[in-house]
């Protein structure tokens, strides 16, 4: 008797390319564990005739498998693959891999997919080892072309560039490092900028708003154009808000509503100054020393859940990637300082950035 787990896939340009599931097995279910593919290629079904099929298996604990899959109807598209009782011992959520190759020189890469291994209580007290496995060659290029994919991803989450590849939403992190919403230091200057503007305009009523926002942590939505501000707000709001205008040469700019329309605050935080050309020492005497910092990525279901800079065992700031049942990232909380800052992505219907919206406590 097998305990089986079907997938349907369909090899296509146009459709996602990856698959989460509720599929579960145990540690326990040695030798009935299997996995079956039914394949087609844009709605028909995929023939696999002389197709050789292989499987990248990435387990939770970082051990990583390569090996062939069995063709079981070469005109139906069905294929399966029997999990070993090697493999079926390492529990946690498993991110896989189904290849086709037809000849020495057509590979075809079908879907990327997960399903979870759970722990048995019988099974609590045994230590299991890191291992790596491939059945050949091409197999072996394989596996390391995906381990060296992953080391990069923890490469980029760590590097003060952060910059999250493939499946950790490049797009979103990349908005988080242009504006870099979570550093104390830009909060800090963002209060200087609005407090020179306050300088400059008596009125108690601005007066009060400005100070109110300022507060409660400065910018709290941003734009990427002025027209999108004023077409949201046409009646001002009782925050400061962050704009990407085409017409802002030096960066972004903080806008506040001063009862009869939205005042430019200037530019909120300063541009011009060379890549790297400025240190820690220079930004902040109580930040001598930064640099001796140990930066350490925690894993949650072989993804990265949590980044924690550390000064021996002291944890200096602690980053939490929020992400949704679907593994996407939603949202980042830093904790640093004192204060927790929670940044949450905010998408339109089509699943592109819109704003991001912040909140410190």
């Amino acid at each position: 008797m097998e305990k089986n787990a079907d997938f349907k896939f369909n090899v296509s340009t146009i459709a996602p390319q990856y698959t989460g599931s509720n599929v579960r097995f145990s540690t326990q279910d040695e030798g009935t564990a299997v996995l079956t593919f039914f394949l087609t290629k844009d709605g028909m079904v995929l023939p696999l005739t002389g197709a050789i099929g292989k499987i990248v298996m990435k387990m939770a604990d970082g051990s990583t498998f390569v090996d062939t899959i069995n063709i079981i109807h070469e005109e139906k598209g069905i294929a399966e693959y029997k999990l070993t009782n090697e493999q079926i011992k390492h529990y946690g959520m498993v991110i896989a891999e189904l290849y086709l190759s037809y000849d020495a020189s057509s590979n075809m890469s079908v879907h990327r997919f997960n399903f979870t291994i759970e722990q048995a209580l019988i099974d609590c007290d045994i230590l299991i080892i890191k291992e790596y496995y491939v059945d050949d060659f091409e197999a072996l290029k394989v596996a390391i072309n995906l381990m060296a994919d992953e080391t990069k991803d923890i490469i980029n989450v760590v590097s003060s560039n952060v910059d999250q590849a493939k499946d950790l939403a490049e797009e979103i992190i990349s908005q988080i490092e242009n504006n870099q919403t979570v550093k104390a230091i830009d909060y800090n200057l963002n209060k200087t900028n609005v407090q020179q503007q306050l300088d400059d305009k008596a009125e108690q009523t601005y007066v009060d708003l400005a100070l109110s926002s300022v507060t409660k942590g400065g910018p709290k939505e941003i734009f990427y154009s002025l027209n999108a501000l004023k077409t949201k707000y046409p009646s001002g709001a009782t925050v400061t808000v962050l704009v990407y205008d085409s017409s802002f040469t030096n960066g972004p700019h903080s806008f506040l509503w001063d009862g009869t329309a939205w005042k430019d605050l200037g530019v909120y935080q300063g541009t011009g100054i060379p890549e790297n050309s400025v240190g820690y020492e220079e930004l902040s005497p109580e930040l001598s020393g930064i640099n001796d910092y140990t930066t350490v990525p925690i894993y949650e279901n072989g993804l990265v859940s949590k980044i924690e800079e550390r000064d021996g065992s002291t944890v200096i700031t602690s980053t939490t990637l929020i992400r949704n049942s679907a593994g996407e990232v939603t949202g980042i909380k830093e904790i640093y300082g004192g204060k927790t800052i929670t940044s949450t992505f905010i998408k339109d219907a089509n699943g592109q950035l819109t704003s991001i919206t912040k909140e410190v406590v």
